[in-house]
């Protein structure tokens, strides 16, 4: 095989991959120009060695680099985060072991915020654990931020958990999560298994304004809280 047709080969079968985590089917299509070699110009196998390759999991990229340093006064360290930018704010603890990162509210949202509240308490955690930071996007009304918009609000919440470190960040919605694991692929995918960010253990589930459209769905998002609670050594409430 020549080195244009291994590349060719590759190209192929990302780009079927990458139809299947947006769609969700399972049926991958067969894309234009796929092609199995002959056995004989197999060298070693490398439409396996392909397909390994563009099927392990790819890191998601580091966040910005944020220097760490003693804080002090966290809770006066986070307001001045608030009056710096409304990009990303947050209420909570200021020590929390869990940062909860949802989007802002938008107007019609009240009910998604009231379930989120509900589902946040059932967890059993003390108040002072708890911490929800709240994305504002430039431009917000887009469903999909823009790159511009996820750069922008980035250096913001890389401050907040550099002051809070918590030992858990747990992300409502699909824009959350596939900006913090830098992937792209559909949320039933990301969910129910632990991520990274940085340093910081990630979770994601479905936001809860989709719950309300969905009920069945709150099912698998408590067995999502459910894993965050066992990591953290929180007992369920009876």
């Amino acid at each position: 095989m020549t080195r244009s047709e291994f590349a060719s080969l590759i190209a192929g079968v990302r780009g079927a991959l990458q139809w299947h985590l947006e769609t969700g089917d399972d049926a991958l299509p067969v894309p234009d120009g796929f092609r199995i070699p002959p056995l004989g110009e197999a060298r070693p196998r490398p439409a396996v060695v392909a397909i390994a390759a563009a099927a392990r999991p790819v890191a998601p990229p580091a966040p910005a680099a944020v220097e760490r340093v003693p804080v002090a006064d966290k809770a006066a360290a986070l307001a001045a985060l608030d009056a710096e930018s409304a990009l990303v704010t947050g209420v909570g603890g200021a020590d929390a072991r869990v940062v909860f990162v949802t989007e802002a509210p938008r107007p019609g949202d009240e009910e998604a915020t009231v379930l989120l509240e509900r589902m946040i308490a059932a967890m059993n955690l003390p108040p002072a654990d708890v911490h929800v930071c709240r994305v504002s996007w430039p431009g917000a009304g887009a469903d999909d931020p823009t790159p511009q918009a996820l750069a922008a609000c980035g250096p913001f919440f890389d401050r907040r958990l550099s002051i809070i470190e918590p030992q858990v960040v747990v992300a409502f919605g699909l824009a959350l999560a596939r900006w913090l694991t830098g992937g792209s692929g559909h949320i039933a995918r990301l969910r129910g298994r632990w991520l990274q960010y940085g340093r910081h253990p990630l979770a994601v589930t479905f936001h809860p304004a989709l719950l309300l459209a969905d009920p069945a769905l709150k099912r698998p998002v408590w067995d999502d809280l459910k894993m965050v609670m066992r990591r953290l050594g929180t007992p369920e409430r009876r």
